[in-house]
């Protein structure tokens, strides 16, 4: 039993709601009486349960939405999201196979990108730890860089007519295991309104991740389900587009270098969409 006792509970902000997260034990039926005084008298009090170790996707869903019940803040939007990618173990085994190298070099040799072996060393700074460490591109994780395009997506809501906020809930081990204990609600979720899967596409050449693809449940929205398919050449075409902005934007800074016939005033241009 850990009790952290809370401080300047008192200096809020008029207007302002202060939150303090106690660690008390592992099931929400911790009685009043093993709790502080200040924690156990306060309105705000709520208690549940979570899974021991680092604080699981799920867990951190339930802890938003507590805190949202509490501040009486209307009901959002949730989103289920599933990620399936390799973890760097997983990857490194699976770019030892003869045929998916052979299959690899093929496709991103057509993009120019190096054979094998510096095209495994390349794919396998992609994958961390876990799959939630996916890094297909520049700059951070997938995984965040989907929270931080949320982010913005509610920001911009709140200036319209609907406010209602988006959460994404990441479900994947929920949707996956029968027996998780909120498996019932992430299937309902995911069948009935909007959903966001996330594939690697070189993941899905392992038998687990494959099998796993294909025991996702079928949205039964499908236009307003998303499927993000991350082919294996991101990070290659990423460095090539950064190469090309930086050699126009020389070219636009400094015109009169160039021959008039080749004079850059603007020129904006995604190579994603040229490939």
């Amino acid at each position: 039993m850990n009790n952290h006792c809370p401080s300047g509970l008192k200096e809020a902000q008029p207007g302002c709601t202060i939150f303090s997260l106690f660690e008390v034990g592992f099931s929400n039926n911790v009685p009043d009486a093993k709790l502080p005084h200040l924690i156990r008298e306060d309105p705000l009090l709520r208690k549940f349960p979570i899974s021991t170790g680092r604080l699981s996707n799920n867990d951190e869903f339930k802890l938003k939405d507590t805190v949202r019940i509490a501040l009486k803040l209307p009901a959002p939007i949730v989103v289920p999201a599933a990620f399936l990618a390799m973890n760097q173990e997983q990857a490194r085994a699976l770019l030892e196979t003869a045929e998916v190298t052979a299959a690899l070099f093929t496709l991103c040799g057509a993009v120019g990108m190096e054979p094998f072996p510096r095209l495994k060393e390349a794919l396998l700074r992609r994958y961390g730890k876990t799959a939630e460490e996916f890094s297909p591109f520049p700059g951070g994780t997938l995984k965040d860089i989907v929270q931080d395009t949320i982010a913005e997506t509610n920001n911009a809501r709140n200036s319209g007519p609907d406010k209602t906020p988006l959460w994404v809930w990441w479900c994947t081990d929920a949707l996956l295991d029968g027996t998780h204990r909120d498996f019932g609600l992430a299937s309902q979720l995911w069948e009935r309104g909007p959903s966001i899967a996330i594939v690697d596409s070189i993941s899905v050449l392992h038998l687990m991740i494959y099998k796993q693809f294909t025991d996702l449940p079928d949205p039964r929205e499908a236009a307003s389900s998303a499927l993000l398919w991350v082919p294996p050449y991101t990070l290659h075409t990423a460095q090539l587009e950064e190469v090309s902005e930086f050699s126009i934007s020389v070219m636009e800074e400094s015109p009169r270098s160039l021959h008039p016939r080749f004079a850059i005033s603007s020129c904006e241009w995604s190579l994603d969409q040229a490939i």
